[in-house]
């Protein structure tokens, strides 16, 4: 049966070809081929993160209202009883179907969005990016409110209502992010100006609507860069600190002009008011419900930068933190943790981890880590190195001098590393490099650590403690300033630390992927400020140059007059010459100084 496409867009036929000729095991090496916006957003797994990070109930039924292209259905089918996909689209419908023919809990209705007719009542309804376009579904004069009274219909007395949706005043938007409803920049946060209608919603905006629908039950998320390809996903409980919101990288659409940074821009609201972080957070993730109900996620983030088969999440609960492979490929990395677990505690190295099952588990301790620390004492050097010398006291503990007959982590990376720089380290014959402050806290005065990942034989501490100075990323601006190096007695070992701490990345780093946030785009005002700043020092270098031309005409005038001097005085010498060499020529040829002259022939005869 043909189907007509005339009413997709452009990136979507795409992805409805992507989808049609390849299976999903090879969606990766489509993003990794074609990396840009459409097909990041269209078939990377990390749209299901926001998904993985909530906690569906078992046997629980699902309404997924307005599916798209399927970028969650598979993530709802692995963790709900039965999905109930709605597609207004044909195209896009039978795209979800074909994604996901091996799911048998997966039902798909071709219907408008306002003319959904189901008997079954529903557990969970998720409405993931559709609020921002409720008027094109309701024309009424609140839409919002009449697309969230539609959805309650459908749920069960219990059932909850989750809703992913941008931010009207998101931060992104104040930094020149187009609108995604509209195209234009600045729209939401100016009321959307240039039309009549209202897209994205704000906090206080989306509130009163749940409570006026009934839905007074809620609990909102924030999801960083934002609710499409979560990283750290924050909650009124657990706001964002200045050092984690360190932790993410934002993405823009290409044609975005971006003005300044983001996570700067995130850092100082934060210092200023971590309250006032809501109010700019890019995107809400929302449970709502017409009862009471317990939720306790705080706070949760995934690794949307590494390789899939290292991809884990972590959560933390009021109690717990919890630490959960994300795919079946990354179950193995999990494994490998837990058996670190047990190897650190036979060591009698103190760790919060523990295995729980299929879980690694340990205590939330309501400290601050070592890192934030150093952090807080960023103005107070003398305090930074006791901090950094009682971490390498406590690692030092199981070192042991170089051993020529064992292979160190440098030979593993570095194959053509100098070897007769070996013996100047002590090694940890195993070696957590993720033993560093920023994984690490001080409690009874004892360093604790946690998240101990990776391991790899005879690591030597010094690198350990190049790595915590430079995970800490207010300090590395501090790192000369301080002598750190020096103090620390390794910078002559910095280039090596580097280039073995870059094999390290580069082993379970998706470059491909992470360069898709790297991309730069155009920034107006730095750009103008950079053409400015070029022309101002090209017009000092002209007025330099200019400068220096009169001085050195200037120069050469007066050197031209003193060339005219000299050239006077050499021509009076030469003339006064002439006269004297004509009078000595008389003199020679006169009678007296002949006699005169055969004198002194005779007086030279007598000496003899």
């Amino acid at each position: 049966m043909e189907i007509n496409l005339e009413s997709l867009k452009e990136d979507e036929k795409k992805i409805i070809e992507y989808i049609n000729s390849n299976e999903k095991d090879n969606y990766e090496n489509i993003i990794k081929e074609n990396l840009n916006d459409s097909v990041m957003l269209g078939l990377s797994n990390i749209r299901n993160n926001l998904v993985y990070a909530y906690d569906f109930e078992p046997d629980s039924t699902v309404l997924e209202i307005g599916a798209h292209l399927g970028e969650i259905t598979g993530a709802l089918c692995e963790k709900c009883a039965k999905v109930i996909s709605v597609e207004p689209n044909e195209a896009r419908a039978r795209a979800i179907l074909k994604r996901y023919s091996d799911k048998d809990n997966l039902d798909i209705v071709v219907t408008e969005i306002s003319k959904i007719k189901l008997e079954e009542k529903f557990d969970y309804i998720t409405l993931f990016g559709i609020l921002e376009y409720a008027q094109q579904i309701f024309d009424t004069e609140n839409p919002g409110l009449d697309l969230i009274l539609y959805c309650k219909k459908m749920l069960k007395p219990n059932g909850k209502l989750l809703i992913a949706t941008d931010n009207k005043f998101a931060l992104k938007s104040y930094i020149g992010e187009k609108d995604e409803c509209t195209g234009i920049t600045f729209d939401s946060i100016t009321g959307y100006k240039s039309s009549n209608k209202q897209y994205k919603l704000g906090k206080k905006q989306i509130i009163n609507i749940l409570k006026e629908t009934g839905m007074s039950y809620y609990k909102f998320f924030y999801p960083l860069p934002d609710y499409k390809l979560p990283s750290l996903i924050f909650t009124d409980e657990y706001l964002p600190s200045s050092s984690k919101i360190n932790g993410y990288f934002p993405y823009y659409m290409d044609s975005s002009f971006i003005f300044y940074s983001e996570v700067d821009a995130y850092d100082a609201i934060i210092k200023e008011d971590k309250k006032m972080f809501p109010f700019f957070a890019n995107s809400y993730f929302i449970v709502a419900s017409q009862i009471e109900f317990k939720d306790d996620t705080r706070y949760v983030s995934f690794n949307n930068y590494r390789k899939e088969e290292y991809q884990l999440m972590t959560k933390i609960r009021e109690n717990i933190v919890e630490k959960t492979s994300i795919n079946s490929k990354s179950k193995k990395h999990l494994e490998q943790m837990m058996n670190n677990i047990q190897n650190l505690n036979n060591e009698n190295i103190d760790i919060l981890d523990m295995v729980h099952e299929d879980k690694v588990v340990s205590k939330f301790v309501n400290l601050k880590l070592v890192s934030q620390l150093v952090c807080d004492n960023i103005e107070k050097p003398e305090e930074i190195i006791k901090i950094l010398n009682k971490y390498k006291e406590k690692i030092s503990i199981l070192s042991t001098e170089y051993d020529e007959n064992e292979k160190t982590i440098f030979e593993k990376y570095i194959p053509n590393v100098d070897r007769n720089i070996l013996n100047k380290f002590r090694y940890l014959k195993d070696g957590y490099w993720y033993m560093i402050l920023k994984n690490c806290f001080i409690i009874d005065g004892e360093y604790v650590f946690f998240d101990q990942e990776w391991v790899e034989k005879n690591v030597p501490v010094e690198f350990l403690v190049y790595r915590s100075i430079v995970n800490i990323e207010i300090l590395r601006d501090k790192i000369e300033k301080y002598q750190l190096f020096d103090k620390m007695k390794i910078k002559e070992y910095i280039p090596l630390f580097e280039k073995l701490d870059g094999k390290i990345g580069a082993e379970i780093m998706d470059e491909k992927v992470f360069s898709f946030y790297q991309r730069k785009h155009k920034n107006p005002i730095y750009d103008n400020y950079i053409l400015e700043d070029k022309n101002k020092k090209l017009m000092s270098e002209n007025n330099k140059i200019s400068n220096q031309n009169i001085e050195l005409e200037k120069k050469i005038e007066t050197e031209l007059k003193q060339n005219e001097i000299l050239n006077g005085q050499i021509y009076y010498l030469t003339n006064e010459n002439k006269e004297l060499k004509k009078k000595l020529d008389g003199i020679y040829d006169s009678r007296s100084w002949k006699i005169v002259k055969g004198i002194s022939n005779i007086k030279k005869i007598i000496k003899k």
